[in-house]
């Protein structure tokens, strides 16, 4: 007759092994639960308004040294280092106020200094020196700080 030898030792480790694969996969199916809820439950920082007075002050930071520069500008031709510097600034302007959050009473105003500031950027990048279009700038520019008078405004509080 044969003996036959029963190997406990290794249906134990079979059964053990699975059982840990299941008890692993209730663990991490329990912690992803619990992450989501906790993320659902924070509540998002909203980021407020942006007021009248604040969005004045920062185009006024904004503008200002874009429209000094642009008022002691001859009305006749630019220079390369003077168009060059001009261009820059202009750039720069027109990337702050395009990344600026802009109450809806204040769009227009927005939009009429993103514009202006885009033909400042057309007129000196391109090649012909024309004078009468800096001529007409220097008008569309007085008439916006005319039209926005805020906007040269000193706060004097």
């Amino acid at each position: 007759m044969e003996h036959r030898k029963h190997h406990i030792f290794s249906e134990f480790l079979v059964l053990g092994i699975f059982a840990a694969v299941i008890a692993a996969g209730f663990g991490f199916a329990a912690w992803t639960a619990y992450r989501s809820e906790v993320l659902q439950n924070e509540t998002p920082v909203e980021a407020e308004a942006p007021t009248v007075e604040g969005y004045r002050a920062e185009a006024r930071s904004v503008m200002v040294p874009f429209l000094d520069q642009v008022s002691v500008l001859e009305n006749d031709s630019l220079s390369d280092q003077v168009s060059e510097s001009l261009l820059t600034l202009a750039s720069t302007i027109q990337e702050r106020l395009l990344r600026m959050r802009v109450p809806s009473s204040e769009r227009d105003a927005h939009l009429s200094f993103v514009t202006l500031i885009d033909r400042w950027r057309q007129m000196i990048s391109s090649s012909e020196d024309s004078g009468e279009d800096i001529e007409s700038l220097h008008r569309q520019t007085s008439d916006l700080s005319v039209r926005f008078s805020w906007l040269t405004e000193s706060k004097t509080l």
